[in-house]
């Protein structure tokens, strides 16, 4: 059975799959994924003071994301996982290997 791709439109076009968060002082970074979208209607609500007084916005989410805390630490290369796991298993399991 074939899906039916959705038709792009204009709130739909240009946003990007992932996107990166970051504080001031840089101390803690999230990555966001694009999860898809979203199958339930949900509203963002929000309120501004304007010049009449207190006013309400409403705008319908249609997209989600998900954020989970950017790793501080590089990936091993397939060279230095062999080098901590075959050469010093015993410091691997502790933690303390270094990779040369």
């Amino acid at each position: 059975r074939r899906r039916r791709q959705p038709r792009p439109h204009a709130a739909d076009a240009p946003l990007p799959n992932s996107w990166l968060l970051e504080d001031d002082d840089d101390t803690q970074s999230f990555v966001g994924h694009f999860q898809g979208a979203l199958q339930s209607r949900y509203m963002l609500f929000t309120m501004e003071d304007t010049d009449a007084g207190p006013e309400f916005r409403v705008a319908p989410i249609s997209r989600s994301y998900r954020f989970v805390k950017q790793s501080k630490h590089r990936a091993l290369t397939l060279e230095e996982a062999e080098y901590e796991v075959l050469v010093c298993p015993r410091a691997h399991a502790r933690g303390k290997c270094s990779v040369r």
